[in-house]
């Protein structure tokens, strides 16, 4: 018996134990201690049918051709942006950077916030990992967000020049052509820049990390590539489709972070 994220919990290790709690699920209900943080309305936190309607809207915003296109275009300018000025540094912290960088394109995409003093103010408040400290720095992400929302929905789409998740999140309708509650749309966009954030900021960390280790691999990578992008044009997602070895180093990439957290985790 102890304490996780400010809940009273148990263990369970025994095989014996962990297979009657996973096979009574009328006595035991999934719950999750750190929903407080990500909201009680965030997709991992629901099960069930609102489970189901929560993630195939947000499926259908991020993870669908169109949208997967639309980032693509949208994130590179900030990347081209960004590796031009680690360049220029000559050695570079790639986590911290890394960070910056995604947490950019992120407020970019979801909320089509720009770098710059609101955007620093954001980045604050995802930066700590106490749990009381993350409980205040969800109260102010609420109030942060709910003020987006507001000028959002005021504002109509005619201000917009680029529809982001939070417009899709806002305008998308379920199956029974129902729209997302305003606090459907706050905690999964919260949670899904918690989620977002620190995994792609490990995964380019690590990315450089091996290519820099294995000059041949970087080499065949920059081959693959020399042919895009020549007349200044990003590439789309369509191109990265094509990418065979590129797509083949991705892969590597997905496969030794998940070696490699559990030993950060340790340290």
């Amino acid at each position: 018996q102890t304490h996780l994220f400010g809940s009273s919990s148990i263990i369970a290790c025994s095989p014996s134990a962990n297979k009657s709690i996973l096979q009574s699920d009328q006595v035991f209900a999934m719950g999750w201690p750190g929903t407080k943080i990500t909201g009680n309305k965030f997709l991992i936190a629901l099960e069930g049918s609102s489970h189901a309607r929560i993630r195939g809207l947000v499926v259908k915003a991020l993870n669908q051709p169109d949208a997967l296109r639309r980032i693509a275009i949208m994130v590179q300018p900030g990347i081209v942006t960004a590796l031009q000025q680690w360049s220029k540094e000559g050695r570079v912290v790639v986590f911290n950077k890394a960070k910056k960088v995604t947490f950019e394109n992120i407020g970019k995409y979801f909320c089509g916030l720009e770098p710059g003093p609101h955007l620093d103010t954001l980045d604050h408040l995802f930066a700590g990992t106490a749990y009381h400290h993350a409980l205040q720095c969800r109260k102010k992400g609420n109030t942060f967000f709910t003020d987006v929302i507001n000028k959002r929905k005021y504002e109509g789409d005619a201000a917009r020049a680029e529809y982001d998740l939070l417009d899709q999140l806002l305008h998308l309708k379920d199956d029974d052509g129902k729209q997302l509650q305003d606090t459907e749309v706050l905690d999964n966009i919260v949670g899904l820049i918690i989620a977002g954030c620190e995994s792609t900021s490990l995964s380019i960390m690590w990315v450089v990390y091996y290519l820099a280790k294995y000059p041949n691999v970087l080499k065949k990578l920059q081959e693959e590539h020399k042919n895009l992008g020549r007349n200044g044009d990003f590439i789309t997602r369509d191109d990265i489709v094509n990418l065979q070895y590129t797509n083949k180093v991705c892969q590597f990439k997905d496969y030794m972070t998940k070696l490699e957290k559990p030993m950060l985790l340790n340290y």
